[in-house]
């Protein structure tokens, strides 16, 4: 049987970390696929490594999760396994977030990006 190639492994590992990720939000896949503007079937597809996502699809997916593109890429290439975070920033308990009615969870998204707009021009040199 041949070895898998890097490249299914890393299809293998992200599919692994976006179904953390979504699991982590509460969400089930049709609900992922609506709010990133995609079909069911395309968000399995992702989750099982058997298509890859473009650079914009990545950054859908994580806006659509509420984390940033590069948590869709926090693995270890080398065996496929799912990183832990590495942010100075506490992230919300994922069991506290699905407990949020969704239009709370709009909410504190709006919150934080007003917060991240106020702030992005301090950010600048």
């Amino acid at each position: 049987m041949p070895r898998p190639s890097t490249d299914h492994k890393l299809l293998i590992a992200f599919g692994a970390r976006l179904r953390a990720l979504r699991d982590a939000a509460g969400f089930t896949q049709a609900r992922l696929a609506e709010r990133a503007s995609l079909k069911t079937a395309t968000v399995s597809l992702y989750e099982n490594g058997r298509l890859s996502p473009t650079l914009s699809t990545i950054c859908v997916l994580a806006r659509s999760l509420g984390v940033l593109p590069s948590s869709l890429l926090e693995f270890d290439p080398a065996v496929g396994a799912v990183a832990a975070a590495s942010s100075t920033v506490e992230a919300p308990v994922p069991e506290e977030w699905a407990a949020l009615a969704e239009d709370d969870r709009q909410l504190v998204w709006k919150l934080v990006r007003a917060l991240a707009r106020h702030q992005a021009p301090a950010l600048e040199p």
